[in-house]
């Protein structure tokens, strides 16, 4: 039994100009609190990460990987180059490197006093 309007079915999802369309306003919402859920989850491990890298030789290289999987979590990253992400581990890694470089110096010198 169809409601027959000007030869058409009256479709549930069509929505008539000038009026309100709910569920497209639903799909929204949706889309918003399940991207802000991701950004929470990912917000959430990244602190309980970071609390414990702390001391460890990857101390920044783990919340820099968690940022990138974001990034390509949230956003089609498809049209940058490889690179970007890689050249960002990398920087992360040299930090990591460098700092764990100069606490080994501290201790030397430490040591020696």
């Amino acid at each position: 039994m169809n409601d027959l309007k000007h030869g058409m079915a009256d479709l549930a999802w069509w929505v008539a100009p000038g009026e309100t369309d709910l569920f497209s306003w639903i799909a929204i919402i949706t889309t918003i609190l399940l991207v802000f859920l991701v950004v929470h989850l990912y917000a959430r491990f990244d602190r309980w990460a970071e609390e414990k890298s702390k001391g460890t030789p990857l101390a920044t290289t783990i919340p820099t990987l968690l940022t990138i999987g974001l990034l390509y979590e949230l956003f089609p990253l498809d049209h940058f180059s490889v690179l970007l992400p890689l050249s960002a581990i990398a920087l992360a890694i040299t930090r990591d490197v460098m700092v764990g470089i100069s606490k080994k110096k501290q201790n030397m010198a430490g040591d020696e006093a």
